[in-house]
Formats: structure tokens, C-alpha cells, sequence
């Protein structure tokens, strides 16, 4: 299929003579218009396909096909591209990025191959818009083509190919994300060619990371997914929101054509396979069968989304019009004719045996009513049984060849329930529970206890599940994504896809040397897509992964500022830990520090954590406030210092080290302690605080009433009253600013009397004040510029609003994050020649030149261009320095460091020689988002960044355990001298900087 501008391209017409000559095509005859994803597409008849074949072209095959590579043009586009985006020279057209390598082929133009196929920015093109079976099926077929320049190019298409397929899952989720910063963060060869790539484009702004560019894949499926079956490693059966079963090919290669199975009369409540067999129960109470025989695997690079085989029923299997299935399980014999038990609402229990079809046996009229689930228990005991549930919360377990009931048991409602050889483990919405069996003197089976081997947490619910073949661990399918629990040890071992509520799982084992399952799920928030993931086990039969099972996503220290970089965590056992940033075999990675002295676990889970000079200070869930000298709780000690005993969750902690004061607070109360003395008690929630000039505690309440409490005289002195509800808040020594749910901006004023008290007044509102919603939601967060005369404002539908605080006026609105904007951070630098670097975090972290969006602001459409004088263009490396700004710093540029200017503290890093903003000069994003310098996606959602003193550092860890240490990368260059004329002092005023 071609699209109409490939056609023009090809024939060399204009776009009216190229419509003329296809409309001439098609009332002949020779040509079909086909219409795919709101796109019209030319299709030439098979007959006159077949016909031109037959007949002796006037030119070359050879020829024909080289003409259509000559006409991209493709050498002219990589001699004079000025950007890593190639969307300028190669637009999508639905044809180019499919077939490109076919042509390069049969043109014999083999030396384009390298040119293309290494590159990052079209790589990242192909997998954008041909997906990565189609991207990874070319490097695989043209692979003597494409790698010839590498050292071993076997290895690099297995490595490109691996990284590929991680990189998908990134890529899809964010449409700023960059495939050359992800090769960036990988190891060896790619990050080599990585390097050499990112060279060419100093003026992007690039990164190091830790990889998180693996286990992780993406499978394109026709519709909405629901169920989920492996058939083997490379194919699952998937149910969809059609009714359709779709049997889906999981390799990363091009896709062979998909296998429908058609004839179900409802959506499927389950499916199961048993030889060559797959039957399927639909809610309508019909079980219906399809042969799997003779399945279609041939794979072809031209073949199409459309295009696939449908598989008619075999048959289809009915009880009683009235009484229809609710349950079907089957029994395979090995090649013996297999056994098929279903179910009726009113306890009819039907017998069927055959191999691609079924045959009637018997029916069975029981006295077990209502039933949901029914599992066979063929390894109990020598005689063969069923596992019966009901909706009445009974368990029973029914023998086959007496046809009798030998044992009943409570059981409340299940998501699912796993044999495992002498027992059963239950899955329950928020817990598991195992429950053993053994046999009677009669040889019956009995229970014998239950045990409750595992509480999920309250925020979590229990949706589905899957046990692996080895009865080691059990996959949960949760409503906060998927949980890997551990049958021997009770504990959760790993957690993924936080984000997504998942609708099904499967997990089937591997005879491989690196990695033991893969696991595929389905989620109602992935659309047409199933997840898939390789899952490593250690030599102690421990799962693993690059996750750290931390406790809470804010949780967490560390200094950027020291070398080797530390992080202090407490983990999901309540025990404190230590982990060190270090390089092994060239791979970046944190690793955890072994204590001399085991810790012991705290009493309660970790909200809050502090450090300060003397120590640190953690807030737990059960109201206790703890202090430790050290970062360690050693277990022939394991009693650290309570401070307070608040009595509910602490739900805000803070301490400010020259004046020794720390504030805990709850919902419901908040204690003020000076020199280790409380001094002060306030009823209500306190949702913030900071500290004006070392001497005033400025208090912000649930409802954003202000209060400010004098530290000298242990008293508050003014309270500001307000009837709103808090949503985020940020300050410096001239204002305080306090955002509303109601949308609402208020920018507050400080008045220090003659009496030294200090009052507090409202200077201006933005936003809202007529109570309108903002189109983007609540607000989620907000953070004022180093001087404070810019104001970012977060939303919880991804959106940033930037104010000019001083003209009082909406600068921009910043575009890339999809959901809530966690937290804001600029840069902090008062040199007037400095770059305005806004850092956003919540499922990305994304880095922005306000300084681009100032001077080229959106126009209406009577309005006109004015560039501001206050903020000129950033300078070029040869261009003189020019004063731009000359407001004063401030306290609260939002900074991170364990020490200073952490967001769970006040204060930040501000200098007069703000030399390290040097790497930012210049520095611009693709010309399709050119205030948008960088894109870094995380596999979960982080609130909290840690940033150091020079700006170029930066560490979180998301809510999925994964943990990231961004590093700004310069690439090798010559040495540059720039020239600047600057009026600051320390400065050299006609200088040379070396970078």
C-alpha cells in the first residue's frame, strides 16, 4: 500500500497531476483505494500485480527501485542535517520508514544502510511509526548490510535488538523522549556509538544515566486486552473487548499473521488450552472450541496491521437454556483423549471427553449452587478430584469416581486460588491465604489449617494472579499494578507498572541461562498494548531485578556533592540501608553497602526524613518522632531516641539547623521544638512551613490561613486568616506564594515593623478568581526563580503554567508531562548572564529554557511580537556577556540537598560566580519544542528531586523502585574560548572560560 504523496514523490508530479493520474488508475481499474487510520492508501490489483511480473519492464528492476531511493534523497539529508530530528527530510508518509530497506536491497544501494540504520534519530523514527517487530525484523534481515563498519556486528545487532526492545516501552509513553539520550545510558558498544552521535549536537542538552532499557516490552495487540494466556515463549492467546481471541506473537521480529479465533457470543470470563485444543467460556454461559492446528507462522515484512487469519469454531458446548456454564476446567491425559468438566448457576456438573472435539459423557446433578470457579486437584490424592467455590462463600471439594462431596470449608471470594501440592493458596482481594490438606483414615481429604501468608496494602487490591511452574512465586495482578510475591519466604519480592490497574496475568518459565520467567499482563489503562517482562534469578533462587524496594518515593538522601555518592533509604522491611554509586564492568549502578552491624527494623512504617548537622530525624506512620546520631539502628541497640509520640501519621517534618528548631505535625496537630524543648503546640493541619530571616516560623494551615511564629519570643504574632484549601505553596524573603484546589494564585507580601513583627499582606492574585476549573486540573505543585520574579505553577494534568511575578502575567504554558507535575525546580544562579532552567518532575523529568519561551512568546492574532528587554537571548559561545537581570536571590530556588535546600527543608544554593551555568549556555531543545532541552522518562512516577550545588546533577527514585542519577554530559569537542565582558565582580571583565 502507498500513500498518494509516495506515489507523487515517485512520478515526479505535482499533488493535483498525481490525483488526476491515480483517479484515472482506479476507473480502469488497475488500482484500489483503501482507507487505514484515517489515511487514504493506493493498493495495485493482484491480477495486474501478477500480469507486470510476467512482462519485461523498459528499465531495470534494479533501476525502478533505485529511483524511488534517489527521490528521498537520503545521502543530501545526513550531509545537511543540523539536528538529530530527521522529520524535516523524512516526514511520515506511511511508506519510507516500512520499506525504505526493501529498496536499499533491490537498488543495490547498500552503502545507505549504516547511514540509516545506526543512526539514533531514524531508528527512533522507526520505531515510532512502524513498531519495533518491523524495526527489529530489518536489522535482522539486512544485518551484513547495516553493521559493517562495527568491530563485531553480530554482537552489536544482538545488543541494538535487546536495547530496542526496552526502548519501545519508553518511547510510547512519552513523545519527547529521545532514543540517543536512552543509548546514552547504556554500556559498551552502544553507548559508544552513542557518544560518537551526541557529538555532533553540543548545543541539545544530553545525560548520563543508570540503563533502565531492559526486561520491559510492549506488544501491539487489534483491540482492547483482557485475558491473558502464554501458549509458549514466543506466542500468547489474548481475549479482546470484541469478543475475539487473538493469538499474538511475542518475538521481536516481524510479526507473522495474527491467528483469530471468531464465534464467541459474549466477552470471554476464561480460556484454556489443552493439546491443540483452546476452549474458551463466554459470559453468556457458551463453552466454545477451535482447533490450534496448522497455525500460520511464516513472516513476511510487508505484512500489515489488517491482515490476519480467522480461525472458525470447532464447536460450541450448551447446558440448559436457563441454566447456562458459569465454570469449565479440562484435564489433559497426556495423548489419551482429555477430559473437560463445566458447570451450570444451579449445580449441574457436565462430563466431556474427545481431543479436538468434544463428546457428552454424563452429567451430574450436585447440591453445590452458584459456583465461580472450579479448579481440578489431581495431584491431592490417587483419585481424582474438583475444586468447587461459590458465590456463598463456601469451598468444595467433590470426588469424581464416587461423585460425592468429601469435604466442605469456608472460603470467601477469590481473584484466584493455586494448588500447590499439599495445600492451596488462596488469592483474596487484600490478602493470601494458604490452606492445607491431608487425608483421613477413609483416604479423604480434610483441612488442616489456615494460615494468612501475606496483607496487601490498603491502597492495593488484589485483581488477578498466576503461579509460576515451580510453586515458587505467585504474580498479582493489583489495581496499583503487579506485585511478585515469594510462596517460600511471605514477602512481596518485586512490584512493576505501578501506574496501571492490571486486568490479568500469565508467567511461564524459561530454560535460560540469564533469565528464569517472563511474565505477560493486561491493564486498562495500556490500550491496544500487553506488557511483557524477563525476570532474572539469582543462584539462591531469589528473583531480581535493577528495583530497590524502597518505602515511600520520598524517602530517601543523598549528597551529589561528595564523591562516591551515598543514598540513604529505608526499605519496604522498615530496616535503614546504604547504597553506593559505582561502576562495575562498565555498567553504572548503585549497590548496597553491607553494614558492619545489622540493623534493626523500625517499629512503624517511614513518612517523613530529615538530616541536619547533628543527625537525622524520622516521622513514622504510628505518630513516633525519631532521632539517630547515625545512620544506623544496630540490633544489640535497637531502641533510638523518641522525641515525640504525636499519636497519627507524621505527616510533616522539618528542621533548620541555625536555629535548632524542628516542626512535626499531623493531621490534627503540630509541636514546635527549640533546642530539643517543645515550645509550642498548634491545633489543625499544618500542610507547610518555612523560616523568614532566622527569627519568624512562617506556619501555612490546611485551610491556608498563615500564621508566624517568633522563634525568640516562642509565640505567634500574626495570624493571616483564610477559608481556601492548601495545594502547593513556594517562598523567598519577599513573598510567599500559596495555590489553592479552587485554581487560585496568591502572592503575599512581608512587612517587618519597627516592633520587629513581622506582617504579612496579599501583593496580587493570579490564576482563577471566579472560580472557574482549569482545563489542566488541580494544582500539584509550584516553585519560585532564584530572584523570584518567575513563578512556575504544576498541574495535575501535566500542564506548567510560568508568571512573571514582577509584571504580574502569564508567560507560557509548557506541554510534555501527561500526568501530575509532581514538583518544580529552577536553577539557582544569580549572575545576570545565567540561563533560567526550569527542572519538572512526576512520571518524566524534563528540563526547560524559560529563557526561549520568554523571548518568543505565542502570538494571538491581533497581537504583536515584543521581545523583552529583561530577559535578551541567551549568548553564543562568541558573543559578549550582556546584563540581564538585577533582582536579588532567594532562599527557595528549589534546590536538593540532604544539607541544604532539600524540598523537606528550606533554603537552596545561590552564588555572585555562577560559573557552572556556564554548561547551559546555549543550550536549546529540537526546533519542533525548543524550550524543551530534555526528556528523561521513568518507568514509574518520583516526587522528589535531589540536585547539586553546580546544577548538573541530579538523583530520584520513582514509585516503582527504580532509581536514577542524571549526570550532564559534554561531549568530547576541541577546547573553546569564550569571550565575555561581564559586570560582575570576581569576574574577569574581557576573560577566557575554557570549556
Amino acid at each position: 500500500m502507498s500513500d498518494i504523496k509516495v506515489l507523487q514523490r515517485y512520478w515526479y508530479l505535482t499533488a493535483e497531476e498525481t490525483e488526476s493520474l491515480t483517479s484515472k488508475l482506479i476507473n480502469k481499474g488497475l488500482l484500489d483505494k483503501r482507507v487505514s487510520n484515517q489515511q487514504d492508501f493506493f493498493v495495485l490489483h493482484y491480477v495486474c500485480y501478477s500480469f507486470l511480473l510476467k512482462e519485461k519492464p523498459g528499465e531495470t528492476y534494479a533501476n525502478l527501485h533505485r529511483r524511488l531511493v534517489e527521490s528521498y534523497s537520503i545521502s543530501d539529508a545526513f550531509r545537511n542535517r543540523t539536528e538529530l530530528d530527521l522529520l524535516n527530510f523524512f516526514p511520515n508518509d506511511h511508506y519510507f520508514h516500512f520499506y525504505i530497506a526493501i529498496h536499499l536491497e533491490q537498488s543495490r544501494s547498500y552503502d545507505l544502510f549504516p547511514d540509516l540504520f545506526t543512526d539514533f534519530g531514524f531508528l527512533e523514527q522507526k520505531v515510532r511509526y512502524t513498531g519495533l517487530p518491523n524495526t527489529v525484523g530489518d536489522l535482522r534481515l539486512f544485518q551484513e548490510r547495516i553493521f559493517t563498519r562495527m568491530r563485531d556486528p553480530e554482537f552489536y545487532a544482538e545488543l541494538l535488538t535487546e536495547f530496542l526492545m526496552g526502548a519501545e516501552v519508553l518511547l510510547s509513553k512519552s513523545a519527547d523522549t529521545c532514543l540517543l539520550q536512552l543509548a546514552l545510558n547504556c554500556t559498551g558498544m552502544i553507548a559508544e556509538e552513542a557518544k560518537i552521535q551526541a557529538s555532533q549536537y553540543n548545543n541539545r542538552v544530553w545525560f548520563c544515566d543508570i540503563d533502565h532499557t531492559h526486561q520491559h516490552q510492549l506488544v501491539q495487540v487489534r483491540s482492547a486486552p483482557h485475558k491473558v494466556r502464554f501458549q509458549d515463549t514466543s506466542s500468547a492467546l489474548v481475549s479482546l473487548d470484541n469478543n475475539q481471541i487473538s493469538l499474538v506473537d511475542l518475538s521481536p521480529w516481524y510479526s507473522a499473521p495474527a491467528t483469530i479465533f471468531d464465534g464467541n457470543q459474549g466477552r470471554v470470563r476464561d480460556m484454556q488450552m489443552i493439546n491443540n485444543v483452546l476452549i474458551a467460556l463466554d459470559d453468556k454461559g457458551t463453552l466454545t472450541i477451535w482447533s490450534m492446528k496448522n497455525i500460520p507462522q511464516d513472516r513476511n515484512a510487508r505484512q500489515h496491521e489488517s491482515d490476519g487469519n480467522i480461525r472458525k469454531k470447532a464447536q460450541s458446548l450448551r447446558s440448559h437454556e436457563k441454566d447456562p456454564f458459569v465454570s469449565f476446567c479440562n484435564v489433559d491425559k497426556g495423548n489419551a483423549q482429555s477430559d473437560l468438566f463445566a458447570i451450570t448457576r444451579d449445580g449441574v456438573l457436565y462430563f466431556y471427553n474427545g481431543l479436538s472435539t468434544f463428546t457428552l459423557i454424563n452429567r451430574h446433578l450436585t447440591s453445590i449452587k452458584n459456583t465461580y470457579m472450579i479448579k481440578p486437584l489431581m495431584g491431592a490424592s490417587s483419585i481424582p478430584k474438583l475444586l468447587f467455590l461459590t458465590e456463598d462463600n463456601l469451598g468444595c471439594i467433590f470426588n469424581l469416581t464416587s461423585t460425592s462431596i468429601e469435604c466442605r470449608f469456608e472460603e470467601p471470594q477469590v481473584v484466584n486460588i493455586h494448588n500447590v501440592r499439599n495445600g492451596l493458596v488462596s488469592v483474596c482481594p487484600n490478602q493470601i491465604r494458604l490452606r492445607t490438606f491431608c487425608l483421613n483414615n477413609r483416604n479423604q481429604l480434610k483441612t488442616e489449617k489456615l494460615e494468612i501468608i501475606y496483607e496487601t496494602p490498603t491502597h492495593h487490591q488484589n485483581t488477578c494472579s498466576a503461579i509460576s511452574d515451580d510453586y515458587q512465586y505467585i504474580v498479582l495482578g493489583t489495581t496499583q499494578g503487579i506485585s511478585i510475591f515469594s510462596i517460600r519466604d511471605h514477602v512481596e519480592v518485586l512490584r512493576t507498572n505501578i501506574s496501571h490497574n492490571i486486568l490479568d496475568v500469565d508467567i511461564y518459565s524459561l530454560d535460560d541461562d540469564r533469565y528464569r520467567y517472563i511474565l505477560i499482563s493486561s491493564s486498562e489503562e495500556s490500550g491496544n498494548v500487553i506488557n511483557m517482562y524477563s525476570l532474572m534469578v539469582t543462584a539462591n533462587n531469589q528473583l531480581v531485578s535493577n528495583q530497590y524496594q524502597l518505602q515511600g518515593n520520598t524517602n530517601f538522601l543523598v549528597d551529589l556533592d561528595n564523591e562516591p555518592v551515598r543514598v540513604k533509604t529505608v526499605d519496604r522491611k522498615r530496616v535503614i540501608q546504604e547504597l553506593q554509586f559505582s561502576t562495575v564492568q562498565g555498567r553504572d549502578d548503585f549497590n548496597k553497602l553491607s553494614p558492619t552491624i545489622e540493623n534493626s527494623p523500625l517499629a512503624s512504617e517511614v513518612q517523613q526524613l530529615v538530616q541536619c548537622r547533628s543527625g537525622f530525624y524520622i516521622g513514622l506512620e504510628d505518630g513516633d518522632v525519631l532521632r539517630l546520631p547515625d545512620w544506623c539502628i544496630p540490633k544489640s541497640d535497637p531502641r533510638p531516641e523518641t522525641l515525640l509520640r504525636l499519636g497519627e501519621p507524621v505527616s510533616l517534618l522539618k528542621y533548620y539547623d541555625d536555629v535548632q528548631l524542628l516542626v512535626a505535625a499531623t493531621v490534627s496537630r503540630c509541636v514546635i521544638v527549640i533546642e530539643g524543648i517543645t515550645e509550642h503546640q498548634i491545633g489543625g493541619e499544618i500542610c507547610e512551613c518555612y523560616m523568614y530571616s532566622e527569627h519568624y516560623l512562617v506556619l501555612i494551615y490546611e485551610n491556608c490561613t498563615v500564621e508566624i511564629f517568633n522563634v525568640q519570643s516562642k509565640d505567634v504574632e500574626t495570624t493571616f486568616v483564610q477559608r481556601q484549601t492548601f495545594c502547593a505553596s513556594a517562598f523567598n524573603e519577599q513573598c510567599l506564594i500559596i495555590c489553592t484546589s479552587e485554581g487560585i494564585i496568591e502572592q503575599l507580601g512581608f512587612n517587618l515593623g519597627e516592633d520587629d513583627r513581622l506582617a504579612i499582606q496579599i501583593l496580587h492574585i493570579f490564576g482563577r478568581t471566579d472560580n472557574t476549573p482549569s482545563k489542566w486540573g488541580r494544582i500539584s505543585s509550584c516553585a519560585l526563580s532564584a530572584q523570584g520574579e518567575l513563578l512556575s505553577i504544576g498541574y495535575k494534568r501535566g500542564a506548567i503554567e510560568v508568571y512573571n511575578t514582577e509584571e504580574r502575567k502569564l508567560i507560557a504554558t509548557l506541554e510534555s508531562h501527561k500526568y501530575e507535575v509532581a514538583s518544580l525546580y529552577f536553577s539557582p544562579w544569580q549572575d545576570p548572564n545565567s540561563p533560567h532552567i526550569l527542572v519538572s518532575i512526576g512520571e518524566q523529568i524534563v528540563f526547560w529554557n524559560l529563557d526561549y519561551v520568554i523571548n518568543n512568546p505565542r502570538l494571538d492574532s491581533n497581537d504583536f511580537k515584543r521581545r523583552s528587554n529583561r530577559y535578551k537571548s541567551r549568548p553564543s559561545i562568541t558573543s559578549p556577556a550582556m546584563d540581564i537581570r538585577s533582582s536579588f536571590g532567594s532562599r527557595s530556588s528549589g534546590l536538593s540537598s540532604p544539607l541544604a535546600g532539600s524540598p523537606a527543608r528550606n533554603g537552596s544554593f545561590t552564588f555572585d560566580i555562577d560559573e557552572a551555568s556556564l554548561q547551559w549556555l546555549s543550550k536549546v531543545g529540537p526546533s519542533s519544542k525548543s524550550q524543551l532541552l530534555s526528556c528523561i522518562k521513568l518507568i514509574g512516577s518520583a516526587k522528589k528531586l535531589m540536585i547539586n550545588r553546580d546544577f548538573n546533577k541530579f538523583f530520584t527514585i520513582d514509585d516503582e523502585g527504580y532509581l536514577y542519577y542524571l549526570r550532564l554530559y559534554q561531549p568530547d569537542r576541541n577546547r573553546l574560548t569564550i569571550s565575555f565582558e561581564s559586570p560582575i565582580r570576581g569576574r574577569p571583565a574581557n576573560g577566557s572560560f575554557l570549556i
